[in-house]
């Protein structure tokens, strides 16, 4: 009995340290199998100029308004990519923005918020469970800013390197659950949007046709029925025919400058929504910084933050010309705790670390240029932010009655 007594004792002990050692042995089984960062090449980037942003008198209120979207990223991020290109008194286009806050960005259900309940508080201003698109938590539809502003006269579009996935769809779609990409893109087609360019369209296309539909529909060639203009490809670009637009392009890398670029559909959307005789709102999301920090590839999220600072710099220039077109740059969450530890100042080669593969409950940046920036300051909350646009635009409260 008490042989027995003494193995029961000795087996505990060894699944109690077993137990105890497995969160180490998991970070280092990952660290162990994390592919080598890469030296990527970053020639395409241009750097900003030492001038300062010309800044717009204030109480001024925008006529159009360009909202950029860096899924995922930081303050670790932008602090790292800048320290990469320029050292310490390096800055990126967006950190040359003048005005700036912290967002805070909890949903429902959770401090910590996906891009689905994070999304839907900046598109519908208001709070709901991780996982939903346009909806409150009882799944009640939330008419997003895009709605209102379409019931004001507005031109707008959607720019996503993954157009069905969840920062895309809360702009365009009410469902239960971001999963839904079938319906996500029925919704986006009967949405009105005028400009939808991207990446991975897959959801509006038949199985037959390399989509992922099981009903047989293809829904950009329902599109074209309903006078939409089709394009793919960098000549597709320069072929662009009135505003109502849907571009379609070759899924983007995660490590190679794509042929079609971020930047490149922006300067595009803007020309064609500008051309439309009608104030606008555009939409533009940077989607692969989030899956570099999913990687803890601290090379990735660099390239990525560079390529989606590339289409800030776009919506700058276009701002600085027109003189009424609000910017604002901000995430959806942080992803990764990425930071900066420590390095010399004349370095480029910073010491950095992660705290996690998952989300984080960190507030984000927010960066603002134009008319109305000065409304983008401070420590503010998600919803807050299509509440502010709503206000600038002067949006009655009956078209969007859940911000007011």
């Amino acid at each position: 009995m008490k042989i027995k007594r003494t193995m029961l004792f000795y087996r505990l002990t060894l699944i109690l340290c077993i137990y105890c050692l497995l969160p180490a042995l998991n970070a280092w089984v990952q660290n162990e199998l994390v592919e080598p960062e890469k030296k990527l090449d970053i020639s395409f980037y241009r750097r900003p100029d030492s001038k300062k942003l010309k800044m717009t008198p204030p109480r001024l209120k925008p006529r159009n308004v360009i909202f950029l979207i860096g899924d995922g990223m930081g303050l670790g991020h932008a602090y790292y990519t800048a320290l990469k290109i320029g050292g310490p008194t390096g800055r990126l286009h967006f950190e040359k923005m003048p005005f700036t806050g912290l967002v805070r960005n909890f949903c429902s259900d959770n401090l910590t918020p996906d891009s689905a309940a994070s999304g839907t508080s900046l598109a519908t201003g208001i709070k709901t469970k991780r996982g939903m698109v346009g909806v409150d938590q009882n799944l009640k539809t939330a008419k997003n800013i895009i709605e209102a502003l379409h019931e004001n006269g507005f031109a707008t579009g959607i720019i996503s390197e993954n157009i069905c996935d969840a920062t895309p769809a809360v702009y365009s779609a009410h469902v239960s659950s971001r999963k839904q990409k079938d319906r996500i893109a029925d919704q986006q087609l009967q949405s009105g949007i005028d400009v939808i360019m991207g990446c991975r369209f897959k959801p509006w296309l038949p199985k037959a046709e390399g989509g992922s539909r099981a009903d047989g529909r293809n829904l950009l060639e329902e599109a074209k029925n309903k006078g939409y203009q089709l394009v793919s490809g960098k000549e597709g670009l320069k072929k662009l025919d009135g505003y109502r637009i849907i571009g379609v392009f070759d899924t983007l890398s995660y490590t190679r400058k794509p042929e079609v670029s971020l930047e490149m559909m922006l300067r595009a959307g803007l020309q064609a929504l500008s051309g439309s005789g009608k104030r606008f709102f555009l939409m533009a999301e940077g989607a692969f910084i989030d899956g570099g920090a999913h990687k803890n590839r601290a090379d990735i999220v660099m390239y990525q933050t560079l390529l989606f600072d590339m289409a800030v710099k776009a919506a700058l220039e276009f701002a600085v010309k027109d003189k009424h077109t609000l910017v604002i740059v901000t995430a959806d969450h942080e992803t990764g705790g990425f930071a900066v530890l420590s390095g010399k100042p004349d370095s480029k080669e910073p010491e950095t670390g992660w705290l996690t593969k998952r989300h984080t409950a960190s507030p984000v940046p927010i960066y603002a240029y134009g008319p109305g920036a000065e409304m983008f300051t401070g420590i503010m909350d998600n919803t807050d932010i299509p509440a502010r646009i709503a206000a600038l635009l002067d949006v009655p409260a009956a078209n969007f009655p859940q911000i007011r």
